[in-house]
């Protein structure tokens, strides 16, 4: 009969008992750095496009209800100066 300090050293050379060592692959910090600033640089952008879409929507609506045609060609600042 095997006594448990053998048993533990058969396993401990059984090398489907042990677990895989985890390898983490080498990151590189400035790519990932790189990666994560153009991701928010492109999440601004398109931020920064709906906030002048529904600027537009908004000068275009105070435009109907005031009876005044919508110029596309006209900036925001335009349109605002326009109406007031």
């Amino acid at each position: 009969m095997m006594d448990d300090n053998s048993i533990v050293a058969k396993k401990a050379k059984d090398p489907s008992s042990m677990p895989e060592p985890q390898i983490e692959e080498p990151v590189d910090v400035a790519q990932r750095e790189k990666e994560e600033e153009e991701l928010f640089k492109k999440k601004v952008e398109e931020m920064q496009a709906e906030v002048y879409r529904r600027r537009q929507l908004i000068i275009k609506d105070v435009c109907r209800k005031k009876n005044v045609e919508y110029n596309w060609g006209k900036s925001i600042a335009q349109q605002l100066h326009d109406l007031s």
